[in-house]
């Protein structure tokens, strides 16, 4: 396990490193299960592996200054291609690269993330239909089959194997909220809220009447309890919950 001053490094703006630093320190305190990792090859194919499950955050070392943040339910496999950092993605993780470190690539289920001195931002689970990638620092250019796209910082888009969607300015306070204890919502379908909640809790959100699921809400919910957290959803939502065995239905 790697100690926190393992996380900083000189070859980013230091301002930015901090901000950064500081937003997984605080997670430290916030919830239980972060871990802080260095990079571990395997014996095939130099393959470093990482893996986090329901509720936990890993803090990992990539190497040549680069670091990652995984979010829960994330996989992060980083090998080397011909001189360039490639990392296979499933999930949601936050990369700070070096720019005194090979070209890096992060790939997501038939796009990829090329960077190269910037702190970025990308998610795609199984219910994505689409990856969301943000710039936080520097300039990362994320491409499909048929698309192409240029991020500058405070900047998303979204894009899959065969589309982009027009580059827009974004609240990176709430991209990276899940590394301060927050999940911030906006404009977002009751039925992606509740998908993101069973990767922080160790049960299942099911809506009991599926149309509520396209209602769109914007809402901050502390990562806490989960009692808390539907305490929250029934004060700014209005709706109720019935917790049975592993599951939570919403109604």
């Amino acid at each position: 396990m790697a100690h926190r001053s393992d996380w900083v490094t000189r070859d980013l703006e230091p301002r930015v490193v901090r901000r950064t630093l500081a937003a997984v320190v605080a997670m430290t305190i916030l919830v239980a299960s972060v871990v802080y990792v260095r990079g571990r090859r395997s014996a095939h194919n130099d393959v470093q592996r990482y893996r986090t499950d329901v509720g936990q955050i890993v803090v990992a070392g990539l190497g040549d200054g680069n670091r990652a943040v995984l979010a829960p339910r994330t996989t992060l496999h980083v090998t080397t291609e011909h001189g360039v950092r490639v990392a296979t993605l499933h999930g949601q993780v936050q990369f700070l690269i070096a720019d005194t470190a090979p070209p890096f690539e992060v790939r997501a289920e038939g796009i990829t993330v090329r960077a190269h001195g910037a702190i970025f931002d990308i998610r795609r689970y199984d219910d994505d239909v689409d990856a969301q990638v943000v710039a936080l620092h520097g300039t990362v250019v994320a491409h499909g089959q048929h698309a192409l796209v240029t991020v500058t910082p405070g900047m998303m888009t979204r894009i899959s194997d065969s589309a982009v969607a027009p580059v827009a300015t974004v609240d990176t306070a709430a991209v990276t909220g899940w590394m301060q204890g927050r999940l911030i919502f906006q404009d977002t379908p009751i039925s992606s809220v509740l998908a993101t909640l069973d990767r922080w809790y160790r049960y299942e959100f099911r809506l009991a009447d599926s149309a509520l699921g396209v209602r769109h809400v914007t809402i901050t919910l502390p990562i806490g309890t989960l009692s808390e957290t539907i305490d929250r959803l029934h004060t700014l939502l209005g709706v109720t919950a019935t917790v049975e065995d592993s599951v939570v239905t919403i109604k």
